[in-house]
């Protein structure tokens, strides 16, 4: 329960720029080349400001006679989060093969208790209170401001290198098929909360979403097409692409009420164009930026054709 009110206050208070990880687990070396293993409730790194440890002890926390109690259990939070703090400097040291030129510092959070002005010559300006989670990002960036680094240590480290370290990515052992199929479905979750866009924007009839390559407006014009033909509605899909036109159709084959289609091809269709006469000029660009939609252009001053919805991909 202390995590969670802790971790409530480093989400609403604490800025983009700082990464933070939960409940860290770490396997390490100490100075006798012993392995061991440890939790960090809370680690902060800031890319320009440097790393935090944060010991979090929930209850009733009182100091009597040089000893740390909670909840009348002896506990040493102040010695854990520096024993933590170095156990990440020698992780990052280790992995990466080199000094690491960054301010490593170490902190204790009692989330249950108020605000307390005297605390022991190893906590003093160390330790967080409830009343000051709100102001945890101050408290974090004081104490990294108030940390010096060995003045042997020169450079800098790119944040890459250290996020590669405590958050590594890799595969082992997938089989291409199995790991398409993975990020597939990450893809699918992710766009899909894109579309919850879609769904507040119901109000407006004309709609441009912009976005680079993969970041998912297909997916996005998939289900704004099914929906508008779900509710009813006859919806044209285009786009440019052939190869894309044709997976399109396979996405929305359920909903009768949906044509897709590349650009070139409705207007082909729709114009009534013999294949005989688009043979001779489909290797010709202009085909499909010029004569096309300026012939479409032409066809709809005369006539017309109907339908609820345009949705365009490739726009």
């Amino acid at each position: 329960m202390s995590e969670q009110i802790v971790f409530e206050a480093i989400k609403k208070n604490l800025s983009n720029e700082w990464y933070v990880f939960h409940s860290f687990d770490y396997v390490t070396r100490d100075l006798n080349k012993k392995r061991w293993d440890g939790e960090i409730d809370f680690l902060l790194y800031h890319p320009q400001k440097g790393m935090l440890v944060i010991e979090v002890k929930g209850g009733a926390i009182s100091y009597r006679k040089g000893q740390w109690y909670q909840e009348d259990r002896p506990i040493d939070p102040v010695e854990q989060a520096k024993r933590n703090k170095y156990a990440v400097m020698r992780l990052l040291q280790d992995s990466l093969h080199r000094a690491v030129p960054v301010k490593f510092a170490h902190s204790v959070c009692f989330p249950s208790c108020g605000l307390q002005t005297i605390w022991p010559a190893e906590a003093q300006e160390i330790v967080l209170t409830g009343d000051g989670l709100p102001y945890i990002e101050h408290f974090a960036s004081k104490i990294l401001a108030d940390t010096q680094i060995p003045a042997n240590l020169y450079g800098t480290l790119p944040a890459e290198e250290i996020l590669r370290v405590l958050s590594p990515v890799f595969e082992y052992g997938k089989k291409l098929s199995e790991r398409i199929h993975i990020e597939e479905k990450q893809f699918f979750l992710f766009t899909e909360q894109q579309c919850a866009i879609l769904d507040a924007l119901e109000n407006f009839p004309r709609l441009q979403i912009k976005g680079c390559a993969g970041s998912g407006k297909t997916i996005m014009a998939v289900k704004k097409a099914q929906k508008l033909a779900a509710q009813g509605a006859n919806v044209l899909f285009l786009c440019f692409n052939q190869l894309l036109a044709e997976h399109l159709r396979r996405e929305v084959k359920a909903y009768p009420a949906i044509k897709a289609a590349a650009f070139f091809e409705f207007c082909i269709e729709l114009l009534k164009i013999p294949e005989e006469q688009v043979s001779k000029y489909r290797t010709n660009p202009k085909l499909y930026s010029e004569v096309l939609p300026r012939l479409l252009k032409d066809y709809l001053y005369k006539s017309c054709f109907c339908y609820d919805a345009i949705v365009v991909d490739e726009g």
